[in-house]
């Protein structure tokens, strides 16, 4: 289900000799362009999952059912008219959601990231003081940035998501808060970040004239410092690695997996407790281990009569489903514990296939997520 929505690069942001990075400028050269729903309300899902699981999640599934039917059914990117008598609360929840999933999937693809990961949680691997924040809160300038990440290249990049429906002007101020979220990270000596970006999305209601907006912004370069206190390069790779992968767990079911990766210090790290674990959450979830890409998670559930935009009143349901990678839960492991280095990124970079109705995204680490949806959905093997 594609959508199309324009892209603006701020490039008064970047502070000369700096430059927007030439995937956004071609991006950006290409507006409007056309946008996979699925696919971002698949990577919202991924990206709004904490990378452990704390006895209660929402179905993977949820953003679905939640805003299926709040979509107009196009060209453009746009709420249905039925969405304006919605409570604030919940528009300012979908805000949230789309500007994190769109944003998200654009730039993974644009920047051909591999690792995504929250930043608190990778700040909590690395030892106190690696990666300082000068002050914590939940909203304002003080919050910390969004994700952590690492692009196929090696390198190490900040990403603030912000999104609207107010107005694009809204998005502006909303933009501004952003810069100041990420200028909250202090670094001392270590590695260079080279994405630094503030992304929001405007996505306008019916009766708003205005085009679904997506604008990318870059603070000034001293707001963030070139380096890391103390972290090297691999420990800092490593850390977001981990936190990524444990992300790319949970979302395939396997929480305790998830648990052991995020929380476990580096050195305390062993294969074997690993594998326990993941052979735990296979136990729980009633599945044995095949030694080929076993399917781990598959649930079904009925959609609301009505709920796909382009007007089909049908009764249809949602399948999702998890596979393992194809090495199984011994291979999987193995490459976990290959540890982070410049050249094993190469390959490592998210997949997306788009489908009729659904889409599929392979992560880095080989697990294949499928969201499908129909009278009778099937998912594809491949």
């Amino acid at each position: 289900m594609n959508r199309t929505l324009d892209v603006q690069v701020d490039k008064s942001t970047w502070a000369a000799p700096a430059q927007p990075p030439p995937e956004l400028l071609a991006l950006e050269a290409r507006s409007p362009i056309d946008v996979n729903v699925d696919d971002a309300l698949l990577t919202a899902a991924f990206c709004t999952r904490p990378p452990i699981h704390r006895g209660f999640s929402l179905a993977d599934t949820w953003a679905w059912f939640r805003y299926l039917p709040a979509l107009d059914p196009g060209p453009g990117l746009k709420l249905r008219q039925e969405w304006e008598t919605i409570d604030p609360h919940q528009k300012m929840i979908l805000s949230d959601d789309f500007g994190v999933g769109f944003t998200m999937s654009l730039l993974r693809d644009t920047l051909a990231l591999t690792y995504i990961a929250d930043t608190l949680f990778v700040v909590n691997l690395l030892a106190p003081g690696l990666y300082l924040l000068k002050r914590r809160a939940r909203r304002g300038p003080a919050k910390s940035p969004d994700y952590l990440v690492i692009d196929r290249h090696a390198r190490f990049g900040v990403i603030e998501c912000k999104g609207t429906q107010s107005s694009l002007q809204e998005l502006d101020a909303a933009l501004e808060r952003g810069l100041a979220q990420k200028a909250n990270v202090t670094q001392g000596f270590g590695p260079r970040l080279h994405h630094k970006l503030v992304g929001g999305l405007f996505v306008p209601q019916a009766g708003n004239g205005q085009t679904a907006t997506l604008v990318i912004r870059d603070p000034e370069w001293q707001q963030l410092g070139d380096q890391l206190r103390a972290a090297s390069d691999e420990q800092l790779g490593l850390a977001i690695s981990r936190i990524g992968t444990a992300k790319e767990c949970c979302l395939a079911g396997l929480t305790e997996g998830a648990r052991y990766l995020a929380l476990t210090p580096v050195q305390e790290f062993t294969r074997t407790a690993f594998i326990d674990r993941l052979r735990t959450d296979l136990d729980h979830l009633g599945q044995r281990e095949p030694s080929r890409s076993p399917i781990v998670l598959d649930e079904s559930a009925a959609l609301p009569i009505g709920a796909l935009p382009r007007g089909d009143r049908s009764a249809r349901v949602i399948r999702f489903q998890a596979r393992l990678p194809s090495g199984g839960l011994e291979g999987f492991a193995d490459a976990v514990l290959g540890g982070w280095s410049d050249n094993m990124l190469e390959d490592r970079i998210w997949q997306v296939r788009a489908l009729d109705e659904g889409a599929q995204l392979v992560s880095p680490s080989g697990f294949l997520y499928s969201v499908v949806y129909g009278q009778q959905p099937a998912i594809p093997l491949t």
